[in-house]
């Protein structure tokens, strides 16, 4: 269902990722505040005029690795109904929301979207929930866990919504101030031709989560589970109040 709107994530979102993934340098001509996100990337878009963004990259129920070195990223996602005005984007109304994998190589790379779209399923989506505004969630965490070897392992440090750097309505003007306006820097990219067409629906990714040690030092494998839940307690199977996702992993270098 998503293949006609415009997928984004928000970097910087959360204290430490940076740092831990290894991207903080990328940003240091970027004169912005340690407590705000650094900008916006694409993952998808069918009206970019890159081949590998316009690929589709969302699964259910899988990821599939091209090569080494990726990271599960477990954020929540939002899909927002999007509104237009003189050819910008003037409002962005929440819809739904879902536990996402927004996964990444670590790689050195140019932009940032060149890490994301790696494959036919290099993202990951939960079940979605009605949203309407995202205040609803502040009582809600993530969470992130890897099953290798039939044993569950944490991955990233569980945190509630709320802590997001910018969330709820700081979050949504900034989403659209950024969206109009950022620029070509560091590896960020213009987005303005992205929302040329004015894609009716986005879906944005708010920021991943820190890594626990073994998160941080261990990348995905063939046969690997991930399980990213949004939830009100400790759920990350089986969620009975929010959203989960889970993915087996597999190996297919032939998905470039």
């Amino acid at each position: 269902m998503f293949k006609d709107y415009l997928c984004l994530g928000v970097i910087g979102n959360v204290p430490n990722h940076l740092n831990q993934a290894n991207e903080a340098k990328d940003f240091t001509e970027l004169h912005t505040s340690d407590f705000a996100p650094k900008g916006v990337f694409p993952f998808y878009s069918k009206d970019s005029d890159k081949e590998y963004l316009k690929r589709f990259c969302i699964s259910e129920n899988e990821l599939i690795l091209d090569g080494d070195f990726v990271q599960i990223e477990p954020e929540l996602c939002v899909t927002f109904k999007a509104f237009y005005e003189n050819d910008k984007l003037s409002d962005l109304k929440p819809q739904f929301y879902a536990a996402f994998n927004d996964a990444s190589k670590r790689v050195n790379e140019n932009k940032i979207s060149s890490k994301k779209n790696f494959s036919t399923a290099s993202k990951g989506i939960g079940n979605l929930v009605p949203l309407n505004n995202l205040d609803e969630l502040n009582d809600y965490k993530i969470h992130c866990y890897l099953k290798r070897d039939n044993e569950i392992i944490k991955y990233a440090n569980e945190d509630y919504i709320k802590n997001y750097f910018y969330y709820s309505n700081t979050l949504i003007t900034w989403l659209i101030d950024t969206i109009n306006n950022q620029i070509d820097i560091a590896t960020l990219e213009d987005i303005r031709p992205l929302i040329a067409s004015k894609p009716a629906n986005l879906l944005i990714c708010l920021g991943a989560l820190s890594y626990t040690p073994f998160g941080e030092k261990h990348y995905l494998k063939n046969n690997d589970e991930i399980f990213v839940a949004i939830s009100k307690n400790d759920e990350f199977i089986n969620v009975k109040d929010g959203s989960c996702l889970h993915q087996i992993v597999k190996s297919n270098n032939s998905s470039k």
